[in-house]
């Protein structure tokens, strides 16, 4: 799954578009729905140390995961 806030034909990113659709109730909903699963991801990494360990070990292995993360 992608997390991405509804928009119009050719209304991506910083974009006219996008930002009218970003101010809509529905594009609301998607983010505050994002958020609490980033948190909930979060949480279950500081509680659960089986699950810190297979997202170590997930990191480790998958160079496509850590290029993607060191651009950044």
């Amino acid at each position: 799954m992608t997390p991405a806030i509804p928009t119009i034909e050719n209304g991506g990113n910083h974009t006219a578009g996008f930002e009218k659709s970003a101010a809509s109730l529905e594009a609301h909903y998607a983010c505050l729905d994002v958020t609490k699963a980033l948190a909930a991801t979060g949480v279950r990494v500081l509680i659960d140390d089986e699950f810190l360990e297979k997202v170590k070990k997930a990191y480790n292995e998958d160079p496509e995961i850590r290029d993607v993360l060191a651009e950044k």
